[in-house]
């Protein structure tokens, strides 16, 4: 049995599908840096394993280590492909594919690009498109091949669509399982449906931001706002015109946040990895975007040592 576990968002999706291209058979799971070391613990009955999009945190990095190895010298075939900056002093195995120059389903259609139609290039440049990382040598090459007006369309669609289903696992392994056929995003009506309802949520978002952002110091941010994370944290910035926007929504007794800066120089990585543990959370991702989780009570703590460290 193989198994792909995935980030849930454009890029992870892209790079499950073209995992699931290569080997049809796979279960397609969804995680994140906090829940990775319980997931792959959760493994079971397999014989090969990709993990795709999921940066290895800060906090539990040995732990993580540890489980990898153990799956790697039972499984015959493990690869974990990544582009997030890795925890300071970490070696990376054999086994780890990774690069912050370009996207996970850049670096997924490289190690799998034999095994797979041509065309289905696409897929790796929808997910280079959904993380903003599509100037890179390669996606500009595969580019040249196709309309990008079209595949632009496409990625929007899929993205939009995505940060509507959220947290509906069943259809993201749907569309997963279409994109692995190559089939193209807007050929799925209710992924269609889902990203025309996104983008009119959106404006509606941005709006409720202008009236519900609030300031620390150099941080803009907002609480419980319906909508993508990312995409809150983008208008919070914008909104106040801080150097710092925050997007965090209550899931039990945690805030999950997306962090957004156009400050040449910052790095929300490299601060996040060193504050967010110090309120016994997580935090990572690239100097421009990143995310923590923190727990709820010491979100307020956390924000003001934030701000004091950027």
């Amino acid at each position: 049995m193989s198994w792909v576990l995935a980030h849930g968002d454009c890029d992870g999706m892209c790079s499950a599908a073209l995992v699931l291209a290569a080997r049809p058979s796979s279960n397609v799971f969804f995680t994140k840096p906090s829940k990775i070391l319980e997931d792959l613990r959760g493994i079971c009955d397999y014989e090969r394993v990709v993990i795709c999009d999921i940066a290895v945190p800060e906090t539990r990095t040995e732990d993580v280590l540890a489980t990898l190895r153990e799956l790697s010298s039972s499984s015959r075939d493990l690869l974990y492909i990544d582009h997030h900056p890795l925890p300071e002093g970490f070696v990376a195995p054999d086994f780890f594919i990774h690069s912050t120059r370009a996207c996970a389903a850049e670096l997924t259609y490289r190690e799998f690009r034999c095994q797979i139609p041509k065309d289905m290039n696409r897929i790796a440049i929808y997910g280079a498109i959904g993380d903003y990382i599509d100037n890179t040598e390669l996606i500009q090459l595969l580019l040249l091949d196709w309309d990008k007006r079209t595949l632009y369309f496409e990625s929007g669609l899929l993205n939009q669509g995505l940060d509507n289903i959220r947290h509906d696992y069943d259809f993201k392994r749907r569309v997963v399982a279409e994109l692995s056929r190559n089939m193209l995003p807007s050929s799925d009506d209710a992924l269609a449906k889902a990203a025309i309802e996104q983008t009119f949520h959106e404006e509606e978002m941005r709006n409720e931001i202008a009236k519900q952002v609030q300031t620390l110091g150099k941080i803009a941010y907002v609480l419980n706002i319906k909508g993508s994370l990312g995409k809150a944290a983008i208008y919070a910035r914008a909104e106040t015109g801080l150097k710092i926007g925050i997007a965090g929504e209550e899931e039990g007794e945690s805030i999950d946040m997306s962090l957004r800066t156009t400050e040449e120089g910052m790095d929300l990585n490299r601060v996040l990895r060193r504050v967010a543990p110090s309120f016994g959370g997580t935090g990572g991702g690239h100097p421009k975007a990143a995310g923590a989780t923190i727990p709820a009570d010491k979100f307020q703590l956390f924000i003001k040592a934030l701000d004091e460290a950027t």
